[in-house]
């Protein structure tokens, strides 16, 4: 008898999702090669190489595919060396979607902010009303987990980033969600043209029976929209927010309703609001049933958080503003005076958005890597001040502190050039607003 061989999959990348499709490849049959910028020796490869010694293999071996992890560079070497060889190369998301149980109906999001939040909320509403739902993608469980255990759902949520969208082929979901296209990820797109390509992947694959939802208040996204039917969701046309009052009509359902929320929550979460109230009316619930689990929802941290108060003076973590157009929600929604903390690694953006705002902004202090460019790009706002470390920068905002300020954490930059994520970066920030109060002082 013939052995069968296994065919070779390789995966690029072993973060969460990457040693996640492994998994999944391996539970397929699959003899899973694997490569990383550290060495790596656990059981979800066969065999792990070095980038110079995957490129050589492109020579050589043959592969069925492979995977790349949503944090990898695609721009590297050894990556276009196998695409010039002919290999195919996919997303994780793409992948996994291969081996979904059957008869699970997919939301998937996306936008340049607001996916986390969103994708909580639709999932929490659908939960709250009797269907079995599930959240999953770039927030929380990678979908090859779910793919592998097999996990019956009526529903998946699942948040998608540009990374994550930009080797689709096959994958389908049947509700789709786009939030906003606001310029974001420069240093690895070249353009925001090229940025903005990307995201409108979710809709590609689309069937007459999707639910496709647009957030028509975004100029960029009406640009693109070239769509038709009674399917498709225009965020700002056929449902909005007045205040506190909801209203529109989806297919043959009209509702109104009002919520009572803070109002920061309403105005920041506008788009996302209306987003999963249209989800949740697609999906068969009533506004009143779409009304009672929203003002129940408590959003994620590190989101226009409130941190604590100290001295009549407010603090609010935004840590997840890792980009201008986060930032400028922030400041739309937060009343004056504010005093505002900008850092971290930055993105390839323009700060400019930002100084239409500087009427409600007392000072701006800049930390980390970013530091000068944000000093520069505000050389006419004489209130600047620039530390190195995230510790002084706080320390820092102490002395220009008046009571009524508002102490906004919104950086416009990423966290990984002194933490290793956002969360961290928020958690950090509120444990020292907690050592004020305590201090008492």
């Amino acid at each position: 008898m013939t052995k069968r061989i296994a065919k070779k999959s390789a995966v690029i990348g072993l973060g969460r999702s990457g040693l996640s499709v492994a998994r999944l490849l391996k539970s397929k049959g699959y003899l899973v090669w694997a490569t990383d910028i550290k060495t790596f020796s656990g059981p979800e490869a066969d065999r792990f190489l070095s980038e110079k010694e995957m490129e050589e293999s492109v020579k050589s071996d043959k592969y069925a595919f492979w995977v790349i992890s949503p944090g990898v560079d695609p721009r590297q070497k050894f990556i276009r060396s196998a695409e010039k060889k002919g290999i195919k190369i996919y997303s994780e998301i793409e992948v996994a979607s291969w081996y979904l149980p059957e008869g699970i109906r997919k939301i998937a999001i996306t936008g340049t902010k607001g996916k986390t939040t969103t994708t909580q909320m639709t999932a929490a509403l659908l939960k709250d009303h009797g269907f079995s739902a599930e959240s999953a993608g770039n927030i929380g469980l990678p979908l090859s987990d779910f793919a592998l255990n097999r996990k019956r759902a009526d529903y998946l949520v699942i948040e998608l980033s540009s990374f994550q969208l930009e080797r689709i082929e096959k994958f389908s979901p049947e509700i789709r969600v786009l939030l906003n296209l606001q310029p974001d990820h420069g240093d690895r797109y070249g353009s925001f043209r090229a940025y903005y390509d990307v995201k409108w992947n979710i809709f590609k694959n689309a069937k007459p029976g999707d639910w496709i939802i647009l957030n028509y208040m975004d100029g960029n996204i009406r640009k693109r929209d070239r769509f038709s039917g009674d399917r498709v969701v225009r965020l700002g046309r056929d449902i909005s927010l007045e205040g506190n009052r909801i209203e529109g009509r989806i297919g043959k359902k009209t509702f109104s309703f009002p919520l009572e929320k803070d109002p920061i929550f309403l105005k920041a979460n506008r788009e996302n609001l209306l987003a999963c109230v249209s989800a949740g009316i697609i999906c068969g619930l009533s506004g009143q049933e779409v009304k009672g689990c929203l003002e129940k929802f408590m959003p994620a941290s590190h989101r226009l958080e409130p941190a604590g108060e100290w001295r009549r003076v407010t603090f609010i973590n935004d840590s997840k503003a890792t980009n201008i157009s986060s930032v400028v929600r922030a400041l739309e929604s937060v009343p004056g005076p504010i005093i505002l903390i900008l850092g971290g690694r930055a993105k390839g953006s323009s700060y400019k958005p930002l100084l239409k705002y500087l009427s409600k902004i007392k000072k701006i202090l800049a930390y980390g890597e970013s530091a000068s460019q944000i000093k520069s790009s505000f050389s006419g706002f004489r209130s600047v001040t620039v530390q190195n470390q995230f510790p002084d920068v706080l320390n820092a905002t102490l002395k220009f502190l008046s009571p009524g300020d508002k102490v906004l954490l919104s950086p416009a930059g990423s966290s990984y050039d002194q933490f290793k994520n956002y969360e961290e970066r928020g958690e950090t920030f509120k444990r020292w607003v907690r050592n004020l109060s305590a201090s008492g002082s």
